[in-house]
């Protein structure tokens, strides 16, 4: 999910976008009928390992899947989502977190209102980084570092607003020692690939809007007029894997254009979903889809955003019976993992489980939960804590509702029980998720309950 500043916000209230027609790229044909074929649906599940969490973006990247809560941290999970430990060691909780990147080494870099981050695949501890940049932060509750983008191995970019000029900032050492590349601009959005291009998009005093192209990391740079119109802010830009662009206005509109030429011209693709709704994310998947977080839910097109279909098949809705916002995705082995606005992690895999074995025992710093399955009466729940502290054991339906507390309090390291009895919490025959959580450490079992 990207940030958006309330500078930006009283831009957009002045006045409607106005969207001037821009010419068709040569390099855009109209979608062949193949390509509107109708899709099967992708079945959505709840991932109970992370509740209900208000989660505000989250990636992928060698083997990790790592999600960014609002006013907790980051959670970090290598084995799928069936287990996540939270690191927030280093950074406030308070602090205005809004972008978050994996690199290919499984180092994370985390951007909050003012400070950029980073924290080794091996490290617990988050360290600030040095850009080189002095001055006063910016005024309006503008945020100091508005965006975040990786480039080639050990590259990183960098939008900084601290000072008397907007930058964009280069490192080629991992975030060790920065440069600026670019200054004197008010920046929007970001985007860089791996072979050396950068996307900045900028808006003038008069709210023209503008994008800087470089192809040679950030030595020399294109500048092209955006075709989103007058007053038609520019929050993000997309780089697909074979270079095409997608412009979006972000929170601001759900309205999209497609670049086959670096910018030179683009196609207006219309709006994405039904109503009036953001456009929060815009993932390319490795099937060759596009999909698109709407606030209205997540939506997939496979004819490069000609046209899109909704994938709300167990996508949570709000109490008034239109689906959530999805927030970000990530992917990871072929698996989608969206986030649902305060309603957590949702996936297109099967949610992870594991056997429960008669007894539990913690290996590794690990949790370990077992009990009987099915669950047919009172049963016990064995479960193993690495460590002493504040456990509690719940168990949730399929829509991570809450149904029952088993226990809730303080417990020494090593082996415990509890007990699940069916018929005394009101459970129904069907299909349940028991939930373990101790300290920062979470872990989620399904059981089947025969009455």
């Amino acid at each position: 999910m990207r940030y958006v500043s309330l500078y930006t916000l009283l831009l957009a209230s002045l006045a409607a976008p106005v969207l001037a027609a821009s010419p068709m790229s040569p390099d855009d044909p109209p979608p062949s009928p193949e390509a509107r074929a109708p899709e099967a649906p992708t079945l959505w599940s709840f991932m109970p390992s992370l509740s209900t969490r208000n989660l505000l973006d989250g990636v992928a990247a060698d083997g990790r899947l790592a999600v960014l809560e609002r006013a907790i941290g980051v959670w970090f999970s290598s084995d799928a989502g069936r287990t996540w430990t939270l690191r927030n060691e280093g950074i406030s909780v308070y602090d205005d977190y809004h972008t978050l990147v994996l690199d290919r080494d499984g180092d994370a870099f985390l951007a909050t209102g003012d400070e950029l981050f980073r924290r080794a695949r091996r490290d617990p501890v988050w360290v600030p980084l040095d850009l080189g940049v002095k001055g006063e932060p910016p005024c309006c509750n503008n945020p100091a570092l508005p965006n975040l983008a990786l480039g080639a191995e050990d590259e990183v970019y960098v939008l900084s607003r601290w000072g008397d000029e907007d930058q964009v900032l280069r490192s080629a050492d991992d975030g060790t020692t920065w440069a600026p590349v670019h200054a004197g601009r008010f920046y929007t959005g970001l985007a860089a690939d791996g072979d050396g291009l950068v996307i900045a998009t900028h808006v003038t005093a008069l709210y023209q809007a503008f994008m800087l192209v470089s192809t040679d990391h950030g030595a020399t740079w294109t500048e092209h007029e955006l075709p989103t119109g007058q007053l038609g802010t520019p929050i993000q830009v997309y780089v697909a894997p074979d270079r095409t662009l997608y412009l979006t206005q972000g929170n601001f509109s759900h309205h999209l254009w497609r670049s086959s030429d670096l910018g030179v011209t683009w196609r207006s693709l219309g709006e994405i979903g039904l109503y009036a709704s953001g456009l929060n994310d815009l993932h390319f998947g490795s099937d060759g889809a596009l999909y698109a977080g709407l606030d209205e839910g997540p939506y997939r097109s496979t004819d490069r955003g000609e046209t899109w279909r909704p994938l709300l098949s167990g996508w949570p809705l709000g109490h008034d019976g239109t689906p959530r916002g999805a927030t970000f995705f990530a992917e990871m082995d072929g698996a989608l993992y969206a986030g649902a606005y305060y309603r957590g992690l949702y996936t297109t895999a099967p949610v992870p489980q594991a056997a429960a074995a008669p007894s539990a025992e913690a290996e590794g710093g690990a949790l370990a939960l077992a009990f009987p399955n099915p669950a047919t009466s009172p049963a016990a729940v064995t479960f193993a804590l690495p460590e002493g502290g504040h456990a509690r054991l719940a168990v949730y339906d399929l829509l991570g509702r809450e149904l029952a507390v088993l226990t809730d309090g303080a417990y020494e390291a090593g082996t415990h029980h509890a007990q699940l009895d069916p018929a005394g919490i009101g459970l129904a025959s069907g299909r349940y998720l028991v939930r373990l959580q101790a300290s920062d450490r979470v872990l989620a079992r399904s059981v089947v309950v025969q009455r």
